[in-house]
């Protein structure tokens, strides 16, 4: 029991090391926070949640990796090196990427909850509006015939 108790001391020493030495950590707990209150605000459901979530523990835990990945290098060498830069940076990458795959798919649920409380504004003029008028549009005055009799209209 003693054992387990230290393991999780350890756990969370390394959790409160990286926010407080990580400037890049406090970012991305600041935009966990924003992006929380406002998916509250606008009410996802449990599946667009799990979804975020996934995509929190995804950017930090590669944030913390990448905190880890960079103190290890420092630590092995002091002097400039080809292969420190390039562990460094792919690294940085990876955070990189999920943030901005984050974003992506937290705007994509956002850009559906917009349109769902029918705030226009932020599609007008898109392709997508566009498409939907045409589409839309056209079928108003189209019959809909199965084997050629006519059952009603669109």
């Amino acid at each position: 029991m003693h054992a387990f108790f230290f393991f999780f001391w350890y756990v969370f020493r390394g959790i409160l090391d990286a926010f407080a030495d990580e400037r890049s950590m406090k970012i991305h707990v600041a935009a966990v926070i924003l992006t929380s209150a406002s998916a509250y605000y606008f009410e996802f459901n449990y599946l667009e949640w799990c979804v975020i979530c996934f995509c929190f523990a995804l950017v930090i835990s590669l944030e913390m990796m990448n905190s880890a990945i960079e103190n290890t290098v420092d630590l092995i060498t002091l002097e400039k090196s080809e292969l420190a830069r390039k562990a460094k940076d792919i690294a940085a990458g990876a955070v990189l990427i999920a943030s901005i795959f984050s974003v992506i798919i937290y705007l994509t649920i956002l850009y559906h909850h917009f349109n769902w409380i029918g705030i226009k504004w932020l599609s007008k003029g898109n392709f997508t509006s566009q498409f939907n008028r045409m589409v839309i549009g056209n079928m108003s005055n189209r019959r809909i015939e199965n084997n050629g009799i006519t059952i009603g209209t669109a």
